[in-house]
């Protein structure tokens, strides 16, 4: 495997094991990753993908109603649509 699929599959595993009282973290921590190593716009690393999944796993969680950093997703995510 190359290094960015490592990486890639870190963060997924991250996610999915998160057992904090922030689950967004992790999410953000792997979009900012994506985002600064694949500054053009991430599109071998599916950004975009990326994006919306964290926009859709988190839509109806009320802690983040009024968060501006999933609101930051939401912008990021309709930037590339």
């Amino acid at each position: 495997k190359s290094f960015f699929k490592n990486k890639r599959s870190e963060f997924e595993e991250k996610i999915k094991t998160y057992k904090g009282p922030d689950p967004l973290i992790p999410w953000l921590d792997y979009i900012d990753w994506v985002q600064e190593y694949f500054p053009t716009g991430g599109h071998s690393m599916k950004l975009v993908e990326l994006l919306e999944a964290c926009t859709r796993k988190f839509l109806k969680d009320e802690r983040y109603k009024q968060d501006i950093r999933y609101l930051r997703v939401w912008i990021g995510y309709a930037d590339r649509c």
